[in-house]
């Protein structure tokens, strides 16, 4: 088994989780006020409003939670493995991201909360492009997970048992990648505002055509077309 963590996943990762965190830090610090990476607060406003008669509330937060719900599965059908690896559709999820993330730049001066709902929709599609790599659970839009596993990790490891270092560097590289993203929000919002969402946009890009030239490179033109536009 390879112990070594391959820089391609490492590098990935970490600015995947880096945009993410620097998209519910916008969110939260914005007009909306929420986070919107992940759905545990969401599920929990959602049944206060329900418990509160609050319906407008009630409609926003299931619309939150069925978007995220739903970029997960578009993200499923156009990439069809759970397993992160190579020779994936994962280039056509990152451009779908950063078309829907434009979307919000552009209407979210008069509509955050549709923006917000779009955002969701691709946190969702990102979370669910790879969710294991290795006997690691990647998760690039939210961090409690990666603290449970880490901190299972270290108590296995006090206890004399083996860990993977190499799972335990991707899930710590996750970590690193969402507070440095959160705490680039927090540092630019003020001077840029809503242009803060270009940095996740560019990252979606700039991974998408590397990915897209090393499929072309590796495997042809013909071949990169074809399994793009296939359904």
């Amino acid at each position: 088994m390879v112990s070594k963590l391959p820089a391609w996943v490492g590098a990935a990762a970490f600015f995947l989780a880096c945009a993410a965190g620097c998209l519910n830090a916008f969110m939260m610090i914005g007009p909306v006020g929420q986070p919107v990476t992940h759905v545990t607060g969401t599920t929990t406003n959602l049944a206060l409003a329900v418990a509160h008669g609050d319906v407008a509330g009630t409609v926003h937060f299931f619309l939150l939670l069925f978007f995220f719900f739903a970029g997960a599965a578009v993200s499923g059908f156009v990439v069809r493995d759970s397993n992160l690896r190579l020779g994936r559709r994962y280039g056509i999820s990152l451009c779908t991201e950063a078309v829907l993330l434009l979307v919000t730049w552009i209407i979210f001066d008069t509509h955050p909360l549709v923006g917000q709902v779009l955002v969701s929709f691709s946190c969702g599609l990102q979370n669910a492009m790879a969710t294991t790599y290795s006997g690691a659970v990647v998760r690039t839009t939210h961090v409690t997970g990666l603290f449970t596993d880490l901190g299972l990790q270290l108590g296995n490891r006090w206890a004399g048992m083996q860990v993977m270092r190499k799972k335990i560097k991707l899930q710590a590289l996750l970590v690193a990648g969402y507070f440095s993203g959160c705490l680039l929000s927090a540092l630019l919002y003020q001077l840029t505002g809503k242009a803060i969402l270009f940095f996740p946009i560019s990252v979606a890009v700039i991974l998408a055509l590397i990915y897209f030239i090393y499929w072309i490179r590796m495997y042809g033109i013909g071949s990169f077309l074809k399994k793009s536009v296939t359904v």
